[in-house]
Order: C-alpha cells, then structure tokens, then sequence
C-alpha cells in the first residue's frame, strides 16, 4: 500500500518506540547511526465492529445479506446488468 506501514492484524493503536542503530560504519565517511523515535499508530489495516478508530481503518468488511444484497440500496453507479451479475455472484 504506497509508502503505508501495516502493524500486524491486531495490532495496537498508540505510540510504539522504535530504535535504529547501524551495526557497522557506513559510507566514505564512516557514519553511524544511532535513531530513538516513536511511532504513532492511528489506526487498524482491518476495521472492525468494536473499532474505536473507524474514520482511520484502512480495510471495512461487511457481510452480504444472499437473499437482500442491497438492503441499503446498491451503488448510485451501477447500471441494472451489474446489480445482476452481482447478485448471481452472491447466490453462488
């Protein structure tokens, strides 16, 4: 996903301190690196039901009703020969 950085699944929200040190020196000038931050997580990769973080969730699964496949009515967009295909789709 871009540049996004994905925690594991159930991961926490907040801030996470992170330390970077090179191992060796680098480069012409023989650096090092030695970096403490933290990093701040704001949200889930998967929202989920209890989510207290809904507007920074990356992913939204929501389960398709069979016998209704648009209770809450289908996309604007669709035309009738897509709402079709879809609703076979579902019934597989």
């Amino acid at each position: 996903g871009e540049r996004k950085f994905y925690l594991p699944i159930w991961g926490y929200v907040g801030d996470y301190p992170i330390h970077v040190q090179s191992t060796m020196n680098i480069g012409v000038h023989e650096m090092n690196v030695d970096i403490n931050y933290n990093l701040h997580v704001y949200g889930h990769m998967f929202l989920h039901m209890d989510s207290e973080t809904k507007e920074y969730d990356a992913i939204h699964f929501e389960p398709v009703n069979q016998d209704d496949p648009f209770v809450n009515g289908a996309p604007e967009h669709w035309t009738e020969e897509q709402k079709r295909k879809f609703k076979e789709w579902v019934n597989k």
